[in-house]
């Protein structure tokens, strides 16, 4: 359409003798030559849409003026009806207009022209003026308005012209909606490719192994992460089921309650020890999330974990030296403690007996100085594997400080079977020991207590059995002492 061509100008064929309605229509009109200018020097979406703006201020302050009209005079229903409708009509093709003029400019202008002149030529001139003209009939008194069959042709001319142009400029806005669509979907489609090729790079680029397995779990993809950790490469592990990295570590049940965790909240974390490629185990700090596949509907699994081994060792090793003996490896004071609290704790549940052993080392001392702290470690190491060689496996032999030590007997029978272990230690100790070529001889002096006989906790059976081991020394060393029986 030239814009040029639609520059107008007000007509006297254009009045309705309602002076109110005809500046509006003048309005209209000035309106119209302001989009043609705009279309002509190819405006902004900016200055576009500022001209629909000033298209709903002049509809708003026109059909309040009809409406007024229609409430002062009793127009006829059908023509009331018409004229509510085409009011509709106008805003809702502006509201069109304003959403798509991102898409096209140039072209919404067309229409936006089109559709305002088949407003002018089909509304204006003829709804408006029909208006109009029923009021004057109403002021004069004419009940029976004469029908005009020329008025009647050009009316039916006018609204073929006018749905031409209307058909025309739908059938546009239907394609520049689908534009707008496609677009649209254009930049949906790119912004995914984009978010896709982020998610590529930080696949490839994390520290953390990823692995993603089918609703069969078989592995899919894994990351370069994956393999450095692992030792697996790609082209060996998709395809594989992740036992491939099984170290038998975990038993079956430690399985079913991770896919049971898994199945029911989606996820699952935790420590896990796998094996590498060439045999070697590793601990991993494993997180397994389920997750539907969006456009197959598939269930997919990502495992993401890190290795953990130097952590778990440093871990480990801490926990160890706050429990055990560095020296001997022996339980320490602490975890003899702890030890004596879950038996006494049982032998209380079962009304049974249980046997502390203090055991102190004789003339160790005269040793350690003489020889000199290497080969005193050393006696000490050799005494303790000794005492643990003494007793049972469910009983403990833990170091309580310096030369001293304490043997845990849970579950004895009575006195003369915690005595019975005392000499069976005393006589291993007894034995000389070849140390860096020295043989060294050695004895010991134990005191004992039982539980409930001698104490009731920890604290009070190790002071008693301490007791004893001093009367034993008292009593020339190398000798068992036990707390007096109960009557």
């Amino acid at each position: 359409m030239n814009a040029s061509a639609a520059l107008l100008t007000w007509t006297d064929q254009l009045a309705t003798g309602m002076p109110a309605l005809d500046n509006e229509h003048r309005r209209l009109i000035d309106l119209i030559n302001a989009v043609g200018i705009l279309h002509q020097r190819q405006a902004s979406v900016a200055e576009l849409r500022g001209a629909l703006n000033e298209l709903r201020g002049y509809t708003v302050y026109h059909f309040r003026t009809e409406a007024q009209l229609m409430q002062r005079y009793p127009i006829n229903a059908d023509n009331r009806r018409a004229h509510l409708a085409a009011h509709g009509a106008f805003v809702e093709r502006l509201d069109e207009f304003d959403a798509l003029v991102d898409t096209s400019p140039a072209t919404v202008i067309e229409c936006l022209m089109a559709f305002m002149m088949k407003w002018l030529v089909h509304h204006v001139s003829g709804v408006d003026v029909r208006m109009a003209r029923e009021i004057a009939d109403i002021e004069a008194g004419v009940t029976q308005p004469a029908g005009d069959r020329d008025s009647a042709r050009v009316n039916t001319l006018i609204d073929m012209v006018s749905d031409l142009y209307e058909s025309m400029a739908t059938r546009t806005l239907e394609l520049l909606r689908a534009n707008q669509q496609l677009q649209q979907e254009i930049a949906r489609r790119q912004q995914a490719e984009h978010e896709l090729r982020i998610s590529a790079i930080v696949f490839d680029a994390v520290d953390e192994a990823v692995m993603v397995t089918d609703a069969d779990n078989q592995i899919i993809r894994v990351n370069p992460s994956f393999t450095r950790i692992t030792g697996f490469s790609a082209a060996e592990a998709v395809g594989a089921n992740p036992r491939i990295m099984s170290s038998g570590a975990q038993p079956p049940e430690f399985y079913r309650e991770l896919w049971s965790k898994l199945n029911c909240d989606g996820k699952w974390q935790g420590e896990i020890r796998n094996r590498r490629k060439n045999g070697e185990l590793f601990v991993e700090w494993l997180s397994i999330y389920r997750v539907l596949d969006e456009d197959s509907g598939a269930t997919r699994h990502v495992a993401v974990f890190t290795d953990i081994t130097r952590q778990r060792i440093e871990t480990d090793r801490i926990q160890y030296l706050a429990s055990y003996d560095l020296l001997t490896g022996l339980p320490n004071r602490g975890q003899l403690i702890e030890r004596m609290r879950v038996a006494l704790d049982a032998a209380a549940q079962v009304s049974g007996k249980l046997a502390i052993l203090f055991i102190d080392l004789d003339l160790f001392k005269a040793i350690n100085d003489a020889l000199g702290h290497d080969i005193g470690d050393q006696l000490l190491i050799a005494a303790a594997a000794r005492m643990k060689d003494s007793v049972r496996s469910s009983d403990t032999v833990a170091r309580h400080g310096g030369d001293e030590f304490v043997a845990l007997l849970p579950q004895v029978a009575d006195h003369g079977a915690a005595i019975s272990v005392a000499h069976k230690i005393r006589a291993a100790l007894c034995e000389p020991f070849a140390l860096a070529g020295h043989e060294l001889s050695i004895s010991c002096s134990i005191g004992i207590a039982l539980f409930p006989d001698h104490g009731a906790d920890s604290m009070q059976l190790l002071r008693s059995a301490d007791t004893q081991m001093y009367r034993a020394k008292a009593a020339g060393r190398n000798a068992v002492a036990c707390a007096a029986r109960p009557d």
